[in-house]
């Protein structure tokens, strides 16, 4: 978890921190006044019956969230699984529904938005946040209004838009491993009808790890430069036309990944699975790891981890009078290079190279009407089309090289009708259409293969809201969702293992109630749901003539029930407390089974929990205000969050290499604020007990698993000043 404060609802209510200045803290707790975009159109957050987690773009600097992965830290219910450590293609999990694949064609159940164009990459997803309104976290099903790969939900992240008054800000971060970060924005008229904001950010560290065997550290190392230039122009009185662009470049290197050894001190017998999960076992080599997150002991002297995101938008908006136009118009592209040493050791046999080269186009039409104490519609259609180029490469025997091409569109409509003065009713529906085709080759072991799929899908949604009382909203819904088929293209040594694979559905019932009491100062809010969740894709490894390939399957289906709860309170205005909770039930049904290298051989996934999916999460904050009159406010605050034992993957319950057992990280920062909230200098720790954990791990060869350690203890200055 990082530092700063959480203003979210967890699942229902927000929390949305003031721009800085003397009206901060009562901005901060006036829910009413935030309006968010979830359901595509403005509305307050505490009037939208979804479940939805809100964090300001002050919120999101404080707390140092500066990718879509840190997210997590700050949403019950959201995990996110980093197969190949921080800083590239992060695999979000939402109440248990994420993408079980770390293939470069594949598309997640959780699908991300930067100013309302879809980033389907999950090499795009790891592109910085910076200079943002907000972000929005909605949970579960979304298929109406946001549509294909959306089974688990939806983020949205919103940029800060170009505005009328001149205003800009420059920050600065000084810490730990050589951390410098540098972000600028400037916004501002540049003519009576037009508008510009130009921003820019840098990231760069030394590299938080060294190898035991090369001696060479700036393993894990941030270099990370982003910019974005917007220009907003008013048409006419009714119409409006923003164009974006955007861009993003990292050229840092790849995590070491811990070692754990899955043989006795013979070299040849099998470990049990708990004698290797302690770490009392070897590799064939007769190495064994080291647990301690800052090093490894890869012979690689240097593994290249960098990524090229470019994105250009024009967002064009008209209104009609009872109704309003828009248009996103999108190109995107991104390319990749991740290299990896897989066997985590000292021996020449894991080292791994992923590339990527994506090229998408998106356009969408939305026309919205309707009044908020009568019916309000929504109507749209939408296209997709996007070409995607990888390859996976291990020298000097193995490779695969892949082209896919996708192509989607879709229509959808939904409305809001007021039964009453405070019951609403809700039904909506999406139409999709879904083309897809590949070409595989694996020089040495398979000519080029070609696979295609189309399919189609109805997803919808309906619900009912009652607003019982002037802060007390009680919904229920029922939703649907649809993630189109797809292909496997990491290390193809069989054709049957290309797929395709048949499209994800999940069908989900909430029930929740948002409510405030107190003037604001009591916030109370919980959610239950149930899933049922078919199909779901997954990789899998088998072993075919003592070479192991990965094949992309229909898992089986799942059941998911769960409760999400928080508490927010300030009992005085020097004092803010949050707590949430988050449970969970989850359980595989599945007539498949994986086959694990360790031992060789088959387990069956039946019944055991989905990954990712802890059965309780918690997370608090404490915040104490220490007013200094004319000399500011001085701001004390300890934050963490908890997990109990929870997989890393689908056989995880039963193979302790792949499981996580429950841990906690606890942060702590000390802010000042000047009085009129222009200058900010903040002093913050980050996991202030050395927690070690592990944010992935798995069995990759016969004698070998090796994973991702999370960050260890770090420490940071950060200075700020608006104008």
């Amino acid at each position: 978890m990082s530092r700063k404060t959480v203003l979210s609802a967890l699942g229902l209510a927000g929390l949305v921190c003031a721009p800085a200045g003397s009206e901060a803290i009562a901005q901060e707790w006036a829910t009413e006044e935030v309006i968010v975009t979830a359901q595509r159109r403005g509305e307050p957050l505490q009037n939208v019956p979804l479940t939805v987690t809100v964090l300001s773009g002050e919120a999101l600097l404080g707390l140092g969230i500066d990718t879509p992965a840190k997210l997590a830290a700050q949403t019950p219910g959201f995990k996110v699984s980093t197969v190949f450590g921080e800083g590239t293609n992060p695999t979000f999990f939402m109440r248990g529904v994420g993408l079980l694949d770390f293939g470069d064609v594949t598309e997640t159940p959780v699908a991300l938005n930067l100013d309302d164009v879809y980033l389907g990459t999950q090499a795009a997803q790891a592109a910085p946040i910076f200079d943002v309104a907000r972000v929005e976290v909605l949970k579960g099903p979304q298929g109406t209004l946001y549509g294909r790969n959306a089974t688990g939900g939806v983020i949205n992240v919103i940029s800060a838009r170009p505005t009328s008054d001149f205003e800009g800000r420059f920050g600065v971060q000084f810490g730990s491993f050589g951390q410098q970060i540098y972000e600028a924005s400037a916004s501002g008229p540049l003519a009576a009808w037009a508008r510009g904001r130009v921003s820019f950010r840098s990231n760069r560290d030394d590299g938080w790890q060294r190898s035991l065997t090369t001696h060479q550290g700036g393993f894990g190392q941030a270099d990370v430069a982003s910019g974005r230039a917007q220009l907003e122009v008013d048409v006419s009185e009714q119409s409006t036309l923003l164009l974006r662009t955007d861009y993003a470049r990292s050229d840092g290197t790849s995590v070491l990944y811990p070692l754990t050894g899955l043989l006795k001190a013979d070299l040849v017998t099998y470990c049990t699975q708990n004698e290797a999960a302690a770490n009392l076992c070897f590799n064939s080599a007769g190495e064994r790891g080291v647990r301690d997150p800052r090093v490894g002991l890869s012979n690689v002297p240097h593994l290249r981890n960098e990524f090229e995101f470019r994105l250009g938008s024009a967002t064009y908006t008209h209104d009609f009078g009872g109704a309003s136009l828009t248009s996103i118009t999108a190109f995107q592209s991104v390319d990749k290079i991740f290299e990896e040493d897989a066997d985590a050791a000292a021996i020449d046999r894991g080292f791994t190279s992923y590339t990527l080269a994506a090229h998408q186009f998106t356009q969408e039409l939305r026309l919205n009407g309707g009044e908020d104490d009568s019916l309000k519609w929504i109507l749209g259609v939408y296209y997709f089309s996007e070409n995607r180029s990888s390859s996976v490469e291990s020298p000097p025997n193995f490779a695969t090289f892949a082209d896919q091409k996708s192509e989607s569109w879709a229509v959808f409509s939904r409305a809001d009708y007021p039964l009453s003065k405070d019951i609403t009713a809700t039904a909506g529906a999406r139409y999709t259409y879904d083309s897809k085709s590949i070409d595989v080759i694996s020089p040495g072991f398979m000519s080029k293969e070609s696979r295609s799929i189309r399919k189609d899908s109805i997803t919808g949604t309906v619900g009912v809201s009652w607003r019982t009382a002037e802060k007390t909203l009680l919904y229920s819904s029922f939703s649907t969702g649809y993630k189109a088929g797809g292909f496997n293209a990491t290390f193809v040594f069989d054709p049957d293992s290309i797929g395709p694979v048949a499209p994800e559905t999940i069908s989900s019932f909430e029930v929740g109630i948002k409510s405030g009491y107190y003037g604001g100062r009591v916030f109370l809010n919980g959610a239950a749901f149930a899933y049922e969740y078919k199909d779901i894709q997954s990789i899998a490894l088998y072993t075919n003539s003592n070479i192991n390939i990965t094949r992309l399957v229909s898992l089986g289906d799942a059941s998911i029930i769960g409760l999400d709860g928080d508490i927010s309170l300030r009992p005085t205005e020097e004092i803010r407390l949050i707590a949430g909770i988050g449970v969970l039930k989850t359980e595989i049904s599945s007539i498949n089974v994986q086959s694990t290298p360790f031992p060789p051989g088959f387990v069956s996934v039946n019944g055991n929990p989905l990954p990712m999916a802890p059965e309780i999460s918690l997370n608090w904050l404490a915040e104490y205000n220490l007013g200094l009159g004319g000399g500011g406010d001085l701001i004390f605050q300890v934050d963490g969050d908890w997990r109990s034992q929870f997989s890393f993957s689908a056989s995880g319950a039963d193979e302790a290499n792949e499981r996580s057992d429950g841990y906690g990280l606890l942060n702590a920062s000390l802010k000042w604020k000047d009085p009129n909230g222009h200058y900010v200098i903040e002093g913050f720790i980050d996991n202030v007990l050395d927690e070690i954990y592990l944010s992935f791990n798995s069995n990759v060869f016969a004698d070998t698993a090796a994973g991702a350690w999370g960050k260890p203890r770090t420490w940071g200055i950060r200075v700020q000043a608006d104008f």
